[in-house]
């Protein structure tokens, strides 16, 4: 990759006022020198491009989300690297990717926000599919990153408690770990 681009998946929730809390967001993104982070659960409807922060620590926020649902995600961009975005495709609320040209090709982020645990199975297997179908896509010489809240869990076995400890079955982290195989 280029020397000295740092990206950072971010955990960033809530995003209820993007204009209120993107100015603290941009700054600690500043400060720490990020040149592209991800969020996820932006609550602006549609979606959208725009500048937020000071000249010279400017970052443009990309967003999607859908009509009623806090399911969006978006990913900032430092002004630096802004001339460098050559598409941003929104596959659905959930699906962001961006591409940039840097000096050795073509870097692909797709950031991804999977459907939680309480979620039907069949929505959870048709984000997985798409994910996986869109990865696919991708020339294997290509750079690939893949960030955001794949909603799993880490652990000796599949079975996480829930908020009344009570077992619930995931297969979030297995259909994660299949993208990596």
């Amino acid at each position: 990759m280029c020397s000295g681009f740092r990206l950072q998946p971010t955990e960033v929730k809530n995003f209820d006022s993007l204009t209120g809390r993107a100015g603290e967001v941009v700054e600690a993104l500043s400060d720490r020198k990020v040149d592209v982070a991800c969020i996820q659960e932006t609550r602006w409807k549609g979606s959208g491009c725009k500048f937020y922060g000071a000249k010279g620590k400017r970052y443009k926020l990309f967003w999607m989300r859908g009509e009623d649902t806090s399911d969006g995600v978006g990913i900032f961009v430092a002004e630096k690297w802004v001339d460098s975005v050559v598409s941003v495709e929104r596959h659905n609320k959930r699906v962001l990717i961006l591409k940039m040209v840097l000096d050795n090709g073509l870097l692909n982020v797709l950031m991804v926000y999977a459907p939680h645990f309480r979620k039907l199975k069949e929505e959870k297997e048709s984000f997985w599919n798409e994910v996986f179908h869109l990865l696919s896509c991708i020339p294997q010489n290509k750079i690939v990153v893949l960030a955001g809240d794949m909603n799993g869990y880490v652990g000796s076995s599949n079975v996480v408690y829930g908020p009344y400890l009570r077992p619930i079955y995931t297969g979030s982290v297995y259909r994660a770990l299949q993208i990596f195989q």
